[in-house]
């Protein structure tokens, strides 16, 4: 009896010091690159029928523009009994050559992850995509 007493407790400090050792983060990644890799080259027919009509038009020279994509999108945050919103602007700019096609993107689109971290290790035990 005193024995299994002993398991039981010995078995529960085990699993009570394994669950605490791991943690949750989330992590913001960059999509700029991928999007630059994926529509450096691409004509810019291409783009605006991938992703349709652009909001902005920007001229740079006689034969090179911007094809400005924008948004707005609006965080609210509530503290206290008070709420309070946020506008932050997402965005994806296609820089167009005298050729017609894009030579650079720049974006501030991100990709959230949310990782388990062990604290013990400080080593990422799994990431999951949200």
């Amino acid at each position: 009896m005193k024995r299994t007493i002993y398991l039981s407790a010995l078995a529960l400090i085990v699993s009570i010091t394994f669950i605490s050792c791991y943690d949750y983060k989330y992590v913001t990644y960059s999509l700029e690159d991928e999007i630059n890799n994926e529509w450096r080259n691409a004509t810019k027919q291409h783009i605006i029928d991938v992703w349709g009509a652009p909001d902005r038009i920007v001229p740079i020279d006689a034969d090179k523009c911007i094809l400005v994509y924008e948004e707005y999108r609006t965080s609210a945050i509530a503290v206290s009994g008070y709420g309070f919103s946020k506008q932050r602007r997402v965005y994806a700019e296609f820089y167009i050559g005298v050729d017609s096609r894009c030579y650079q993107v720049k974006s501030n689109y991100i990709k959230v992850a949310k990782q388990t971290v062990n604290e013990l290790t400080g080593k990422v035990v799994k990431t999951e995509e949200l």
